[in-house]
């Protein structure tokens, strides 16, 4: 009887989404008219491409690169050279895991955590000072004042996962020059649809490019794919950025580097996510 009733419920919304101009894919499941819209915009197409230009990678060596902290969540890939040159660290989000900032911490690189979520840190370090408290916003911490926190000429690694939240914290940074690295777990990707989400994006990544450059890049394959504008994308991708004078390389150049496809994924059960149309693993 409950199996009738679903089959029933079923077909009414079929009727019902069919006649508001959903269709349903191969896999029986609807997809609504504004998805449609999205997936087949060409305005959506030009904006996906801009997106995309902004984050292709520098190619480094593999040896050039390291990842500092965890196998999985809560390990990033860095530049050894721009690490090297770090003397400080303000690290947004740490919930459970600190194990790149312990590492950093090992390293004699001094930190500053901030995590609302949590009372203390995971571990402790005698590097690493933590604070409970938002990242960002009316009633946050500002990362311009935390970098006052440390020597106006010394450089260092700003790393934020904070869960959607790094938009409106890194519009409110003044300048990003003195970060050697900048690591981010960029949350939501399905909103470069919204045009304000997309300018206040946009505005971030073009004040990145004035001085740092994207080195690495992997999908979090926690949260699966959206498609904009005929591009498959990530909803959660992490990415790191590096000063251009700590780095050598070249976009799109046959020479080994670190890719994702070589890294266990954030989900040891699930697919990991193919990149390959933004960080292809055979450059051109």
């Amino acid at each position: 009887m409950n199996f009738i009733k679903i089959k029933i419920l079923r077909i009414v919304l079929w009727v019902f989404n069919k006649e508001r101009g959903s269709i349903i894919n191969q896999w029986g499941s609807t997809i609504s008219p504004r998805e449609l819209r999205y997936i087949r915009s060409t305005v959506l197409a030009e904006r996906m491409q801009k997106f995309k230009e902004s984050i292709e990678p520098r190619i480094l060596n593999v040896e050039e690169l390291k990842r500092y902290g965890s196998i999985a969540d809560g390990g990033y890939v860095v530049p050894v050279n721009a690490i090297n040159n770090s003397k400080f660290l303000i690290s947004g989000g740490i919930e459970t895991n600190n194990e790149f900032e312990i590492e950093l911490g090992n390293l004699g690189i001094l930190g500053i955590q901030v995590d609302n979520s949590i009372d203390t840190p995971p571990k402790d370090h005698k590097n690493l000072t933590f604070k409970r408290a938002t990242l960002g916003g009316k009633d946050g911490v500002l990362i311009d004042d935390l970098l006052k926190s440390f020597d106006l000429t010394s450089q260092g690694v700003l790393k934020l996962d904070i869960e959607g939240s790094e938009y409106e914290t890194l519009s409110e940074v003044e300048s990003f020059q003195r970060f050697t690295t900048i690591i981010l777990e960029l949350h939501n990707l399905h909103k470069i649809v919204d045009d304000h989400f997309w300018d206040v994006f946009k505005s971030i990544l073009d004040k990145f490019a004035q001085n740092h450059s994207v080195v690495f890049l992997a999908p979090n394959n926690c949260c699966g794919f959206s498609i904009i504008g005929g591009v498959p994308i990530p909803n959660v991708v992490e990415v790191t950025w590096a000063r251009n004078d700590l780095i050598g390389g070249k976009k799109f150049s046959k020479i080994a580097a670190l890719h994702p496809e070589q890294l266990k994924t954030n989900y040891e059960n699930r697919a990991q996510l193919d990149i390959s149309n933004i960080f292809p693993s055979n450059t051109l």
